[in-house]
């Protein structure tokens, strides 16, 4: 049994961790060698030797899970880089998310920039590349914050739109009724991809919409949100 093919991409929820390249911050897989290029899709490869990845009984593939609340709080805060991603080509629906065989980032949210970087700028040389490109571009530009860069710096590199969410926010995504903005946003940031890579501003507008409308909803300082 092979795995089918789907033109149309399925979007899931996955972490990240801050890497780098000679042009800046990149996106790594945490439990992988696997680095998300800029401006093109990341295609798995199976390293116990399938042909074609993902394939069935193995686990290969790149992965995304169906909602967030499913993401270890420990892992995403280690990671600090929350996002939904694009997978198409191959694909394996599992009971909790997918394994795909192509992958694109659609939106991001860094937990916190700063803490990002300075909780893993001594980890590796190339994370430490990644803050003094950073920390490069806020004096070219004559920015102050190195979060602030950070997540204009992803943005550029992308192409996709960056968030900053609340620091209290992981435990909150199990939470009824931010698990169903959650929700909203995996399924409006994969249904408008093709209107919004078409310019279609309205598209953009609608994902921006849900984004802040999840980000109220993870703020400890607002009231709860109506059921």
């Amino acid at each position: 049994m092979t795995a089918p093919d789907l033109a149309a991409p399925v979007g899931g929820w996955r972490v990240w961790r801050l890497g780098a390249d000679d042009d800046g911050p990149v996106l790594e897989s945490p439990l992988a060698a696997a680095t998300w290029p800029a401006r093109a899709a990341l295609t798995a490869v199976c390293h116990r030797g399938c042909g074609d990845a993902p394939a069935w009984g193995c686990g290969c593939g790149l992965y995304a899970l169906d909602h967030p609340h499913r993401l270890a709080t420990d892992m995403l805060w280690r990671t600090g880089i929350l996002g939904c991603t694009a997978l198409w080509g191959r694909v394996v629906e599992h009971e909790e998310g997918w394994r795909g065989e192509h992958s694109y980032p659609l939106v991001l949210f860094l937990l916190s920039p700063d803490e990002v970087l300075r909780r893993v700028a001594g980890g590796s040389l190339a994370v430490a590349s990644a803050r003094r490109a950073v920390i490069g571009a806020a004096r070219a530009r004559r920015m102050t914050g190195l979060g602030e860069t950070l997540v204009g710096a992803l943005q550029r590199r992308y192409g996709v739109p960056v968030h900053v969410l609340p620091a209290s926010s992981p435990a909150a995504f199990a939470e009824r009724e931010v698990g169903a903005l959650a929700g909203r946003v995996r399924d409006e940031s994969v249904l408008g991809l093709p209107a919004r890579r078409l310019g279609d501003r309205v598209a953009t507008a609608r994902l921006d919409r849900v984004v802040d409308r999840l980000l109220e909803g993870l703020r400890p300082d607002l009231p709860p949100l109506p059921a």
